[in-house]
């Protein structure tokens, strides 16, 4: 009785509909900007805080995908693009930011 009552509950556990998984990719509305678009996103957000970090005489700044609404990788591939020809090392910092070393 055990037996049947335990492959009862597994069956309803099977019917139930999956649990979305909070980590997986989610669309970011930036993703899918033109070159033209993502340069005029950039100068409005990345340029102002580069000038900011070196104005004050930092090493470098932290870009958050929310403030460009972007996902990890496309962000970073954006500001290799624009950045890295001007002498700017980039990485990845953590799972939600891209860290722009000015030195």
């Amino acid at each position: 009785m055990d037996i049947k009552k335990q492959l009862n509950e597994f069956k309803q556990i099977v019917k139930a509909p999956p649990i979305p998984n909070p980590y997986d990719e989610k669309e970011y509305a930036n993703d899918s900007l033109s070159d033209k678009e993502v340069e005029e996103l950039f100068e409005k957000v990345v340029d102002p805080k580069i000038q900011s970090a070196a104005d004050d005489d930092r090493d470098g700044v932290f870009i958050y995908q929310s403030e460009v609404d972007m996902s990890q990788e496309v962000l970073l591939k954006w500001l290799k693009f624009f950045y890295a020809p001007l002498g700017y090392r980039l990485s990845k910092f953590g799972s939600n930011q891209v860290s722009i070393r000015l030195r």
